[in-house]
């Protein structure tokens, strides 16, 4: 059976007994599945179709991104995805949950990737959204619904995306600043004009580091290397010694808010200076506070496991705009709402 035909079966089944389907994965983001029926993203193999001199790749939602990207690696391409706490997620959870990571600085928003998508709605069945060009001005981007969506609306069954050139040659440097430097030290790095892949910052406001990675030609970095220096410059950061298990919530704050926001998270607070997306490892039973202090700042944020995590409830308006779209593409409630692939 295809995926389409498993989660027909599986709702009418769903329908009969009142029960709701879970959408998993790896089930890496989340905790202990609590609906009766499950439908696993991983369990087919995964689609993979390159299309190299278009620079898009179809996939499955099941395939993680390191599959990805070896299928991705003798056409010298990639996907640039990268999350502190090193966990390789699979496709259909980062668009379902709509993840992200300090790489949109020098690569872009990941959403902005995603140019079609194949999902299944209890109402309407397959859905095929998008089209497989780079450039499309034609009608709504209509997938844009389901990205964060946690599988409210319907379940991404693949995803077609754009992908990157692998870069030439990078470099990353590691200083040791007061954080009142920050501001002045960030202008410094902005001469050449461009975008790095990274500035990614933490640290207590006396010992603030800031890590500089750029990814691209050889001759930038070449020149980088000159106006910067070289005794500064480290070899691999890794994935900054998080462990997989450990809760947190991210998001992103307004560029005008990012000193605050260093000063009030503290020295586990991973920020991204150029975009303001961060990654802030808290209890569960503290994602709640931190979450709202976010918004304070005129933010976003979200928690990025599911198991212990309060669903923080949204404006009046926005939960009456998500209770009509849940009403037309699941009406007889047969998704469970917050489930992650």
């Amino acid at each position: 059976m295809t995926s389409a035909e498993t989660l027909e079966a599986m709702a009418k089944s769903a329908l009969a007994s009142h029960q709701r389907i879970s959408a998993v994965g790896r089930q890496q983001r989340r905790g202990a599945v609590s609906h009766d029926f499950i439908w696993c993203s991983d369990s087919q193999s995964p689609v993979v179709e390159p299309m190299a001199d278009d620079l898009l790749v179809t996939a499955g939602a099941g395939i993680t991104l390191s599959s990805l990207n070896q299928a991705l690696a003798p056409f010298r391409q990639w996907i640039p995805y990268q999350v502190p706490d090193g966990i390789d997620d699979t496709l259909g959870a980062i668009l379902g949950m709509g993840l992200d990571c300090a790489w949109r600085a020098g690569w872009g928003p990941f959403a902005d990737r995603v140019v079609a998508m194949k999902v299944w709605t209890p109402a309407f069945g397959v859905l095929d959204l998008g089209a497989k060009v780079v450039k499309n001005v034609a009608g709504f981007n209509l997938h844009r619904l389901f990205l964060g969506s946690r599988t409210r609306f319907g379940i991404i069954l693949e995803a077609t995306l754009k992908v990157s050139p692998l870069p030439h040659a990078q470099s990353a440097w590691l200083w040791t600043r007061p954080l009142s430097e920050v501001p002045q030290w960030l202008e410094r790095l902005s001469q050449p004009g461009k975008l790095w892949a990274q500035i990614l910052g933490w640290g207590t406001p006396e010992d603030y580091q800031i890590l500089a990675e750029w990814q691209g030609y050889s001759a930038m970095v070449g020149y980088l290397k000159e106006t910067l220096g070289t005794a500064d410059l480290i070899a691999d950061h890794g994935t900054l010694g998080m462990s997989p298990d450990t809760p947190a919530v991210t998001g992103a704050v307004p560029r005008s808010r990012l000193a605050a926001w260093a000063q009030q998270a503290g020295p586990e607070l991973l920020l991204e200076w150029q975009t303001g997306w961060f990654w802030l490892p808290v209890a569960s039973t503290e994602a709640a506070r931190w979450i709202s202090a976010v918004r304070k700042l005129g933010g976003v944020a979200m928690p990025t496991r599911g198991d212990g995590f309060p669903t923080m409830q949204a404006e009046k308006t926005t939960q009456e705009i998500i209770a009509r779209l849940k009403s037309h593409f699941d009406p007889f409630t047969v998704l469970g709402g917050d489930d992650d692939q």
